[in-house]
Order: C-alpha cells, then sequence, then structure tokens
C-alpha cells in the first residue's frame, strides 16, 4: 500500500482517523498509531516487520536510558565546582549549564570568555573547571554539536581547494 493509492486514502487513513479520534486516553492513541503504522508497513514488506519492531525496542530502550540519566553528571560536577569557588548559594547549576552551553555553542573557549562584570568571572571559572574535568571523563551534547560543525565547515573548506 503507498500514500496516493485508493485504499490507503478512502479506508486505511479514514479508519485510522476514526480510531484516533474517538479515544481520548493518549496511550490508548499512541498505541492505536503503533498497530496502524506496523500494518502499513507489514502491507507493502512485511519481512521487514521484524527490524522495524527490533529497532524500535532498542530506541524506545534508549529513550528510557536517556530520560533517567540526562544531565545529572553534568549538573553534579557544576554543584562541585560552584562550590570549589564558594558560589554554591549565588547559582544554580541549571542556569551555568545554560550559559555554559551558550558560550560553547557561540564557540567562546573558556579563556576567551571575557571576566566583566565579576559574574562572568566567577561563571568562567566554572567552566573552565568543567572543561578541564570533561577532558578526561566526559564528552558532552554541546561537544558533538560543535565537532559536527566544525567537520562540515572543513569539508567544504576542502571542497573549495
Amino acid at each position: 500500500m503507498v500514500f496516493s493509492s485508493l485504499l490507503f486514502i478512502y479506508l486505511f487513513l479514514p479508519i485510522n482517523i476514526i480510531l484516533y479520534y474517538s479515544v481520548k486516553n493518549r496511550k490508548f492513541k499512541n498505541i492505536i498509531l503503533l498497530i496502524t503504522s506496523l500494518c502499513f508497513y507489514a502491507w507493502g514488506e512485511p519481512v521487514w516487520i521484524v527490524i522495524l519492531l527490533i529497532s524500535s525496542c532498542i530506541d524506545y530502550c534508549h529513550g528510557l536510558y536517556i530520560e533517567r540519566f540526562h544531565g545529572t553528571r553534568k549538573h553534579i560536577m557544576i554543584k562541585i565546582f560552584l562550590r570549589k569557588i564558594d558560589r554554591h548559594e549565588a547559582y544554580s547549576p541549571e542556569a551555568v549549564v545554560r550559559v555554559i552551553s551558550h558560550w560553547k555553542n557561540s564557540m567562546i573557549r573558556p579563556q576567551d570568555v571575557m571576566p566583566e562584570p565579576q559574574e562572568l568571572g566567577e561563571l568562567e571559572k566554572v567552566y573552565r573547571l568543567y572543561e578541564e574535568w570533561k577532558e578526561e571523563n566526559y564528552y558532552d551534547f554541546d561537544d558533538l554539536i560543535n565537532e559536527t560543525y566544525q567537520c562540515i565547515r572543513i569539508s567544504f573548506l576542502l571542497q573549495d581547494l
């Protein structure tokens, strides 16, 4: 079955829409979408359903893992660094993470942060400590984005040669 077939447009799609909007519970709506999606893909090539189910289960488990541990290590280390410079009561770890993330995404290294006003100088110390710790133990999402950007930039530079 393809999206432009008459069977899809006049039978499969209306049944899906009716089923989806007849249920109020969001969990049941998602179950309806999952089952009807599997039926749609099985209609075209049933062999690939097994791979689709395995891939979906793996992705779901990875999503649960990410949700459970998202940012906890980073926040704990930021708290430790704030205590180290005796500013743990002045800043929330969430705010510090946002500032550091902004600097990283703006390609500002710790040594490039302007120490004025005083608050930025304090956060620069935390940023420097975080980057030093991270070099030995950790690779965060901002690093992945920056590395990807650098690879694309180098690729375009090489194409110009």
